[in-house]
C-alpha cells in the first residue's frame, strides 16, 4: 500500500514538471529604466531591461520614429546615441527579433541655432549662436552678411556674402562660389537626407543655384533677377524670388531651372520665403499698391493678403505644419507673424522691428529678427535678446533642430 501510495505521488510530481518545463519562456524584450528623462541631439541613452540582442545591430530603437544608432549592447542593456527627433515629446520604442517593446516618452530639448551679424564700423560681422552662445565667421575686415543658416546632423551651414562675394560656411569653413568682380550673393541654403547641399543665390544680378558648389543657371532669368530661396523635395528643386520683365519685377519660381511668373505682373512683387506641403507650394513675399508694399503669401499661385496695405508690410518667412500656414514678416515698425492669417505682434512698435525667420518645433513657434539695434528672437512670443545693443544688430535665419 505504501509503495501504491508513493508511485502515485512521483507520478503527480513528474506531471506537474512537465507542465511547468512545457510553459513557453517570454525571449521579447522588456524595458526595466531609462538613464535620462530629457534629452538631446547626440546624447548618449542607456536603456536597461532583458532580452535584447547583444549584437548592437540586430537591435532597432527609435525615438518618436525616427532610428536611433544602437553603439552598444549586451542582453541587458543598449547605449543609444539620440538623433534629431523633430518633437518635445518623443516616445522609444525598442524591436529585436523576438518582440517589440515601448520604453516610455522622453522630453527631448532642441538646439536653436540663429544665424545674424553684428556692425563693427562699416562692416557686418557675420555670426550664429547655438543655444545663445555665440561663434564668429568673420572678423570685420570686410563688409559680410549672412542670409541662411541649414543644420543637418553635425553640420552647420551658413550661407551669405563676404566682399560682394557669394559664401558659405560649412562648420566655420569658408567656401566661396562666385568672383568678386561680378558682385554675388549666397541667399538660401537645403541640405538634403543624402547630404548634398543646394543653395540659392545670385551672379552679376542674375538668378542661379549650386549643388555641392557646381553652378546651375536657372533658365529664362532676365536682367535683375533675384532668387531668396530655395527648397529641394523628391529630387525637384524649387526656387524663388523676383525677375525683371518689361520693367516690372515679380515673383518668379524655378522648378528645376524652369520659371513661371507667380503673381499678377501688373506690380512690383517679391518672393522672399518657400515650404512645400504634400503637393502644394507656399510663397512668402510682397506684392506693391499704392506705393506700399504688402504683405503675403501665396499658396499655388493664389495669393492671400496678411496685412491692409496702410504701412509697409512685408511677409519674409513661412512655415506649414498640419494645414496650418504659419508666416513672419512686419508691418509698419511692428515684428509679427500670422497663423492663418490671424496677426500675432511680437512688438509694440516702439522701435523698428522686423521678423526675419520663423520655424516650428513641436507645439513651439519661434521667430527671429530685431528690435531696435538688437539681435533677438522669440519663443512663443518671449524675447530672447542675443546682443546688447551697442552696435546694430540681426538676425536673418533660424534652424531648430
Amino acid at each position: 500500500m505504501k509503495k501504491t501510495i508513493t508511485s502515485v505521488l512521483l507520478l503527480s510530481m513528474l506531471v506537474a514538471c512537465s507542465k511547468q518545463n512545457s510553459e513557453p519562456i517570454s525571449t521579447a524584450p522588456s524595458v526595466s529604466s531609462l538613464s535620462r528623462s530629457t534629452i538631446h541631439f547626440a546624447d548618449t541613452l542607456l536603456i536597461n531591461g532583458t532580452n535584447f540582442d547583444p549584437t548592437a545591430s540586430n537591435n532597432t530603437v527609435t525615438i518618436n520614429n525616427v532610428n536611433a544608432t544602437v553603439f552598444k549592447a549586451s542582453a541587458t542593456s543598449l547605449s543609444v546615441s539620440v538623433p534629431a527627433v523633430g518633437t518635445t515629446k518623443a516616445n522609444v520604442v525598442i524591436k529585436t527579433t523576438q518582440g517589440r517593446v515601448e520604453a516610455g516618452t522622453l522630453i527631448y530639448e532642441p538646439d536653436i541655432f540663429v544665424a545674424g551679424y553684428e556692425q563693427n564700423y562699416s562692416n557686418g560681422i557675420v555670426k550664429y549662436w547655438k543655444n545663445g552662445k555665440e561663434v564668429a565667421l568673420t572678423r570685420g575686415n570686410s563688409d559680410a552678411r549672412p542670409h541662411a543658416i541649414f543644420v543637418k546632423d553635425n553640420d552647420i551651414y551658413v550661407a551669405g556674402y563676404q566682399d560682394e562675394t557669394a559664401v558659405y560656411w560649412k562648420n566655420s569653413t569658408l567656401s566661396t562660389l562666385t568672383k568678386r568682380e561680378y558682385g554675388g550673393r549666397a541667399t538660401s541654403i537645403f541640405v538634403t537626407n543624402n547630404n548634398d547641399v543646394y543653395i540659392a543665390g545670385y551672379e552679376n544680378v542674375r538668378a542661379r543655384y549650386w549643388k555641392n558648389g557646381t553652378l546651375v543657371v536657372l533658365e529664362d532669368s532676365n536682367l535683375m533677377s533675384i532668387p531668396h530661396a530655395i527648397y529641394v523635395k523628391d529630387n525637384d528643386v524649387y526656387v524663388t524670388g523676383y525677375d525683371n520683365l518689361g520693367g516690372i519685377s515679380n515673383i518668379k519660381l524655378w522648378k528645376n531651372g524652369i520659371g513661371t511668373f507667380v503673381s499678377t505682373r501688373s506690380q512690383f512683387s517679391a518672393g522672399i520665403s518657400i515650404d512645400i506641403a504634400g503637393n502644394d507650394i507656399y510663397i512668402a513675399g510682397s506684392e506693391y499698391k499704392a506705393n506700399k508694399p504688402v504683405a503675403k503669401y501665396w499658396k499655388n499661385g493664389t495669393a492671400v493678403v496678411l496685412s491692409d496695405g496702410s504701412q509697409n508690410a512685408v511677409a519674409t518667412s513661412i512655415k506649414v505644419k498640419d494645414n496650418d500656414v504659419y508666416v513672419a514678416g512686419y508691418d509698419g515698425n511692428v515684428a509679427k507673424y500670422w497663423k492663418n492669417g490671424t496677426s500675432y505682434p511680437l512688438t509694440d512698435g516702439t522701435k523698428p522691428a522686423i521678423a526675419n525667420a520663423i520655424f516650428l518645433f513641436g507645439s513651439d513657434v519661434y521667430v527671429a529678427g530685431l528690435e531696435g539695434n538688437i539681435a533677438k528672437y522669440w519663443k512663443n512670443g518671449v524675447a530672447i535678446e542675443l546682443t546688447n545693443g551697442t552696435s546694430p544688430a540681426e538676425l536673418t535665419s533660424m534652424f531648430v533642430r
